[in-house]
């Protein structure tokens, strides 16, 4: 697009955009329509949305309109997440003057503002969080609205709000009555500066690059009266052991850990004191005075601890156990340090490694199919790895063996009474015996590092008086499988991960000691409910929000919430118990009845394992199973030019910038027809540039060749025309079985792409202009209803200028009509046949002048019928049943020598497979629902569209004969005897 032309379908968007909300056309009442209640996530507002989101809410919009358009009363509402700590985190940063968030603070700003004192004026008052929230709120309304997003903002709300916080605090009583709510010490993932408990929320990051819990065993070495201690994964492997590695540089305490004495890093030390571990500090040493001792594992394997550059101090204990038969890092840490140079360029003094390398072989502990004895060192040669510090290599190995050896892997006889055991059987046995012996203990430690959002480091935390919900209940279990197992999942590959998350999800802690939301009402101390604890039932509270929002807080108790959301009660004890008018009461109660359940939640796969899974627990538990959740559709997530977003690489496209930087209508298209539900869209500008000048051409031809030229044209259609017609009537159909199967891109394939070409390949057909314009208008009528739902701008913008009345947002989808659908097999007969003329040009590489088609003599047809429901199509079963049949008796001879080609052509139409070649080329492979058409309609379809043919080839002479036609007692021109090769549907082609 020119910038004009961008300047013009944006003022477009901004004309549709404001129609639309000051109509209010996106605001349903209950009525008696089929009603259809779509969510999709609530944005936190701590900042602007990207393009990812943008993904997520255009899919979502997509929908909405379509089921709009077929005759649902469509709810698609939106609200506000404000609980958790990342808003108070940014505040705090902004009030303590940290330059970096400042700035980044002041960047969302400027996407909005214009004026440098009103930057400053704004990330100021973000000192108050409440500015942050409500800021980003109306800017991403504002955003929102410039996508053509459909959303009824009639029903918002905070998760601050008091009405918001008294409906969690129903969800809440009726989870302690049911006493899924229990309170202990577990580990949980804590911030060490805010010294608060964390969820996936608060983590940077969390949201996408998620993190667990991972029990690590300690494993203790006894050494001059101390225990090394090396925390691990893989106890089992204790008993193939070589030695312990350390980083040189790290500083290790001497500590008495409960009692006992441990060597240990300093950063384990301290993280084992939020473990609830009381540790006392010794003394303190570098990691390399411990270079060249030896110390005892617990089967009394005496090993020497030796450098390691991949040892991590800050993660386990900072010590590892090297088993290198069986942990390719292990394996190349040893061959690194039998090369002395590599151990000086690690800055270590050889000297202190005073025991000979070589003599440190690996031991054998694994079998496994497709290994020798030890599969590190293999996979070790095989990559080529050089050092420990490959480490893309050495990841992608050591997850590859680690995998396989745990599934399949079968203790030898070194792991003495465990021999024979497969490691999944044995694991937990193994971690019995060393805990028998005092020699193992668990350590919990963080799968990846993450810092909190307002800085601090995240490591796991025992805390006491921790409240938790009991997931791991096994009535609520159930019902939640019961749930999972009557609910659509679309793309259904995703079911899996449910049930994944389901088995594993346990105690979860469901309190915070600081942040915005919802205060916890069982205990005297000061908890609040964590984001993901609050947000699993809120699209429940869309449906009465309208009559409730000006009810005194206090009076919305928990009876009033029993009897809108589950009927308990009567209207009268209700009214009278809360003294809350019954007319708002009633209302609400009807709204939730008619809006409820929630038939289509549509997010991205990221919240699958979190907040997707509690979703559909709590309902379960909490509403009447009619109440439950029906669909579930979730889409990947969105890179640009190859690379995952992120700040730091300064590749995020804010949402803000979408409308003026492309137009909605362009990313919309894009964004849907790139890519399926479960594939990951990669933003490629030169994609999207191809996308545009389609639209442009859309855009533009509408305009031209439709928009105030309607004709009154009555005469008798064209065959082009009629075939337009069939064909848009297909385009309706399929495009709606893509639509009904979330298929979009698809969708916009059948809707957009295709039926673009198809219209330019009819204004080439058809010469009478009347018969053009009236034809075209009619197929506009319907081209627009059907892309309506992907760029709702531009058709309501023509169909406005067609003279329709009302929004085209709220028409129906078209109707579909059954005419001239047998012209939709002609013109693929047609096009068959182009394609054909086409590959031989291909081959003999001349400017045809004409063109010669010969259609094949009427008893080939009935050599087809005879035989094209064999199965057995051998050339002697053909001749058999040919030589029965009296009207193909004369043509035997001719039979015979056709019979391979016959044979291949009938099964190629049985089986929809590949065309076999031509003498002259290669063929296109048929559509599947291509039939075999009669000798008439073909040559009046050839004949048709003809001009057509001579225009694809430069105005060659078209020529169709007949392979048997004597005119004036002369047969047909076929200088290379070509016709005799003709077949049905199969013409030859004589080029010159």
């Amino acid at each position: 697009m020119t910038n004009l032309e961008l300047q013009e379908v944006r003022k477009i968007e901004r004309k549709w955009q404001s129609k639309w909300f000051e109509d209010k056309i996106f605001e349903p009442r209950c009525n008696g329509k089929q009603k259809f209640f779509l969510t999709t996530p609530y944005p936190y507002t701590s900042g602007p949305q990207h393009i990812g989101h943008t993904r997520t809410y255009t899919l979502g919009d997509i929908h909405a309109r379509f089921m709009r358009m077929n005759g649902h009363n469509v709810l698609w509402p939106m609200a506000w997440h404000i609980t958790g700590t990342p808003i108070l985190a940014i505040s705090s940063c902004i009030e303590r003057g940290e330059a970096d968030t400042i700035e980044l603070f002041r960047s969302y700003v400027r996407l909005y503002e214009k004026s440098e004192s009103k930057v400053e004026e704004i990330v100021t008052s973000f000192v108050n969080p409440w500015n942050i929230a409500n800021y980003f709120a109306e800017k991403i309304i504002r955003d929102f609205k410039k996508m053509g997003f459909s959303i009824d903002w009639s029903r918002q709300f905070t998760t601050g709000d008091l009405v918001y916080n008294k409906f969690i605090e129903w969800q809440y009583k009726n989870l302690n009555e049911r006493g899924l709510l229990t309170v202990g010490r577990h580990p949980i993932l804590f911030c060490t500066l805010d010294q608060n408990a964390v969820g996936e929320d608060d983590i940077a990051g969390g949201d996408v690059d998620k993190i667990s819990i991972d029990t690590y065993i300690g494993i203790k070495f006894s050494y001059n009266g101390a225990n090394f201690v090396a925390a691990t994964l893989r106890p089992e492997t204790i008993f193939a052991v070589t030695n312990l590695w350390v980083d040189p540089e790290a500083v290790y305490v001497k500590a008495f850990v409960n009692g006992e004495e441990w060597i240990i890093s300093e950063q384990s030390a301290g993280k084992l004191e939020y473990q609830g571990r009381q540790v006392s500090i010794i003394e303190k040493h570098k990691g390399k005075d411990f270079i060249g001792a030896f110390c005892t594992s617990p089967i009394g394997q005496k090993v020497p601890i030796l450098p390691a550059r991949f040892v991590d101090p800050n993660h386990g204990t900072g010590a590892v156990m090297s088993v290198p038969a069986h942990a390719p890092y292990d394996w190349a840490a040893l061959n690194d340090l039998k090369d002395r140079q590599k151990v000086i360029a690690m800055d270590i003094d050889p000297n202190l490694i005073n025991i000979d390398i070589d003599s440190i072989n690996p031991i054998s502990l694994v079998k496994i199919e497709g290994y020798g004895d030890f599969p590190a060192v293999e996979l070790y040669d095989k990559y080529r790895i050089r050092s420990q510090y490959d480490d893309k290599k050495l990841i992608e190995i050591t997850s590859l063996l680690y995998r396989e050896e745990f599934y399949s892997g079968v203790l030898k006889e070194t792991a003495e009474q465990f021999e024979g055991r497969t490691i999944q059987e044995a694991k937990q046995d193994i971690i019995d015996f060393l805990k028998g012996k005092n020699a193992a203990c668990d350590i919990y430690e963080t799968s990846a590092k993450r810092l909190c959002r307002c800085g601090g480091e995240v490591i796991v935390a025992i805390e006491s008086g921790q409240y938790f919900l009991n997931y791991g209940d096994s009535e609520w279990k159930a019902k939640a499988f019961e749930l999972l197992e009557n609910l659509e999942i679309v793309p259904e590959m995703y079911r899996s991960q449910f049930v994944q998350t389901f088995e594993w999800l346990d105690k979860r802690p469901c309190v915070r000691r600081r942040g915005l939301g919802t205060r916890f009402p069982y205990s005297k101390e000061y908890w609040i409910i964590e984001p993901l604890s609050d947000s699993v039932i809120y699209m429940a509270l869309y449906t009465i929000i309208k009559y409730i929002r000006d009810v005194e807080p206090s009076r919305l108790t928990p009876t009033f919430f029993d009897y809108v959301f589950s009927g308990k009660g009567t209207l009268d004890s209700v009214a009278s118990a809360t003294d809350i008018p019954m007319d708002i009461i009633r209302k609400a109660r009807e709204e939730f009845e008619y809006w409820y359940p929630n038939d289509h939640r549509h997010t991205a796969i990221a919240h699958i394992s979190n907040h997707l899974s509690f979703f559909l627990f709590h309902h379960a538990i909490l509403f009447p199973r009619k109440y439950w959740p029906k669909m579930i559709t979730l889409n990947e997530l969105l890179i640009r030019e190859g690379v995952k977003m992120s700040k730091s690489k300064g590749n995020v496209i804010p949402t803000a910038t979408i409308p003026e930087k492309y137009s909605a209508d362009l990313v919309r298209l894009y964004l849907a027809s790139i890519a399926d539900l479960n594939s990951t869209i990669d933003w490629r500008e030169k994609d999207v540039e191809m996308v545009k000048k389609r639209l442009l051409k859309f855009w533009s031809s509408a305009k031209r060749d439709v928009i105030g030229k309607n004709s009154e044209y009555n005469g008798e259609l064209s065959f082009a025309s009629r075939w337009i017609l069939a064909a848009t009537n297909s385009m309706v159909i399929k495009a709606q079985e893509s639509a009904n199967q979330f298929s979009y891109r698809k969708y916009i394939t059948e809707a957009f792409f295709n039926h673009l070409n198809a219209v330019d390949d009819y204004k080439l057909m058809v010469l009478n202009g009347d018969e053009k314009q009236k034809v075209l208008f009619s197929v506009m009528e319907k081209w627009l209803r059907v892309l309506a739902p992907v760029i709702p701008h531009i058709t309501e913008e023509l169909w406005a200028r067609m003279g329709n009345i009302g929004y085209i947002s709220l028409a129906g989808y078209p109707e579909v009509e059954d005419v001239y659908s047998q012209t939709l097999d002609e013109k693929r007969f047609v096009d068959s046949v182009i394609d054909d003329i086409t590959s031989i040009l291909s081959v003999i590489k001349i400017a045809p002048t004409s063109i010669n088609i010969y259609l094949p003599a009427d008893w080939k047809r009935e050599l087809y019928a005879a035989v094209g429901g064999l199965e057995d199509l051998s050339i002697g079963n053909i001749m058999g049943i040919c030589k029965k049949n009296p009207a193909l008796q004369p043509h035997l001879k001719q039979i015979a020598q056709l019979s391979k080609d016959i044979s291949k052509e009938i099964a190629q139409l049985q089986s929809v497979s590949m065309r076999p070649p031509a003498a002259e080329a290669v063929a296109e492979v048929p559509s599947p629902d291509m039939k075999i058409i009669e000798s008439e309609t073909e040559m009046n379809a050839l004949e048709s569209l003809k001009d057509y043919i001579s225009w694809k080839f430069n105005g060659a002479t078209v020529n169709i004969l007949k392979e048997d036609e004597i005119k004036e007692g002369k047969k047909i021109y076929d200088p290379a005897g070509r016709a005799p090769k003709s077949l049905p549907m199969r013409p030859a082609i004589y080029v010159e």
